[in-house]
């Protein structure tokens, strides 16, 4: 029975009585706030309860009872602040049970007990500030657990035992210290780990032993300055590792010797100094498989080349690493804003640019100030099919420079009555032109007579130059019937 998407504010006791063969019952977006005790005995075939997204305050006595078959029960987003201690007596069926998002404060121990078949548990954005002991202990089919966004600020010694199915276990968002060295001793079958946004000052070396199948981990945003050398020596299998905003100051120079499938690497916003190139090699090729390697916004980092050629996304903004000519690789992408290695003037600049933009898919170097020479650098860019979009703020002295390859090609008739029917909040033509805001302007494309009385706002400073040019257009709104049209990257017109 889908009841979902109403406006249903409150049920009778008896509202499903006789409907004895419900099997699945949806009422999840309407505006419940009140549910009566037994409103759904006699649905003893029940499988689904779906109850999210409304306004319920209160989880009645025997809410639940009867309800033997039942598989999947969904209460997430409302305002429930309790729960009673037999709140899922009789359900050993259970498997899926969504609780996230709403405000409960604490957990009745025992809570879980009566459920021996439940696989995932959804229990984020709540207000928990412990857990009782033994919380879980009887829920050994659990493969995903959610705890995040609460107010945890500690987790016991063994708060997860006996959880050797657990492949998902999310706890970040909390108010959590230290973590106990072997908090984790027992789940075995975690691939993904996520304990960032909390206040951990320290790791144990030991804390990840035994997790021989992780493959995604995240600690950001915590207070981790210092990492032990042997931190990941089991996690042969990781992938995906974040450390973000952590205040590290350095890296082991064998920290990820032992990740032969690293793809992706973020060490972003730390306190990164110099470090030597063999953190990123082993064997003196580039650590695992790594594709994506974001070290940005570590002011005092210096970093050798380190195989650039091997990464194929990097972000180095923000640090003191140079730009090497090993980065420009086909495909590749690379984000160097706010670069302090950048210096006004740098003769080097125009040879990485020369031999960088044939072959990039992206090179920003955005908010880079020392690109206020940028008469010599448009030298370079004009045979490349390249746009400079300019902020207000930057206009040409400081100009944001973004070079985004391939180009759209577009014929002169096709872009006609593209432009003539457009109103643009900003267009940029050619490389190096100038724009100003309002106004309609003269373009080169001739109007069209079904968009001949559309304003064409195409902006520049000076004289339009002849067809063919470089057009960048961003938020384009039709008018006259003509079709709706965003476009955010450069047209060649031809």
């Amino acid at each position: 029975m889908n009841l979902r998407n109403n406006r249903l504010v409150a049920l009778p006791k008896a509202s499903f009585s006789g409907f004895t063969r419900i099997e699945i019952l949806d009422m999840e977006y309407n505006r419940l706030q009140i549910l009566p005790s037994h409103l759904f005995t006699g649905l003893s075939r029940l499988r689904m309860l779906m109850l999210s997204a409304n306004a319920i305050a209160a989880f009645p006595p025997s809410l639940l009872a009867g309800l033997a078959n039942l598989g999947v029960f969904a209460l997430g987003r409302n305002q429930i602040t309790s729960l009673p201690a037999d709140a899922f007596a009789g359900l050993s069926l259970l498997e899926i049970l969504e609780l996230a998002i709403n405000n409960i404060t604490a957990l009745p121990a025992g809570l879980f007990d009566p459920l021996p078949s439940l696989a995932r548990l959804r229990f984020g954005n709540n207000r928990l500030t412990r857990l009782p002991s033994g919380v879980f202990a009887r829920n050994t089919a659990l493969v995903y657990l959610s705890l995040r966004d609460n107010m945890l600020n500690e987790l016991p010694q063994g708060a997860f035992n006996g959880l050797s199915k657990l492949g998902l276990l999310a706890f970040q968002g909390n108010r959590l210290t230290q973590l106990p060295e072997r908090l984790l001793a027992d789940t075995t079958a975690l691939n993904w780990l996520a304990f960032g946004e909390n206040d951990i000052s320290q790791l144990h070396s030991g804390f990840l032993n035994g997790l021989t199948k992780l493959e995604w981990l995240s600690f950001d945003g915590n207070r981790v300055s210092q990492l032990p050398d042997n931190l990941f020596q089991h996690q042969g299998r990781l992938t995906s590792l974040h450390m973000d905003s952590n205040g590290i100051t350095s890296l082991p120079v064998q920290l990820f010797n032992s990740l032969p499938r690293l793809t992706f690497l973020s060490v972003s916003q730390n306190a990164l100094q110099n470090i030597t190139a063999e953190v990123f090699l082993f064997n003196r090729t580039v650590i695992g498989s790594l594709e994506t390697l974001n070290i940005s916004h570590n002011p005092d980092l210096s970093l050798e080349n380190i195989g650039w050629s091997a990464i194929s996304f990097v972000d180095i903004s923000g640090t003191n690493v140079a730009l090497h000519t090993d980065m420009c690789q086909p495909g590749h992408s690379i984000v160097a804003k706010n670069l302090s290695s950048i210096k006004p003037f740098d003769p080097t600049l125009p040879r990485l640019l020369r031999t960088c933009l044939p072959l990039v898919n992206l090179l920003d170097l955005s908010a880079n100030a020392a690109l206020a020479n940028l008469t010599s650098i448009l030298d370079i860019l004009e045979p490349f099919r390249v746009d400079i979009p300019l902020s207000n703020s930057d206009r040409v002295n400081n100009p944001n420079l973004q070079v985004h390859t391939p180009v759209l090609q577009m014929s002169q008739s096709a872009v006609e009555c593209f432009l003539e029917m457009s109103v643009f909040e900003r267009v940029f033509l050619d490389a190096g032109q100038r724009y100003v805001d309002g106004g309609v302007r003269m373009c080169c494309a001739r109007p069209l007579d079904s968009c001949a009385s559309s304003p064409v706002r195409v902006l520049a400073t000076r004289s339009v130059p002849p067809c063919p040019y470089y057009l960048r257009a961003i938020q384009t709104t039709t008018t006259n019937n003509c079709q709706t049209t965003t476009i955010t990257t450069t047209i060649r017109i031809t």
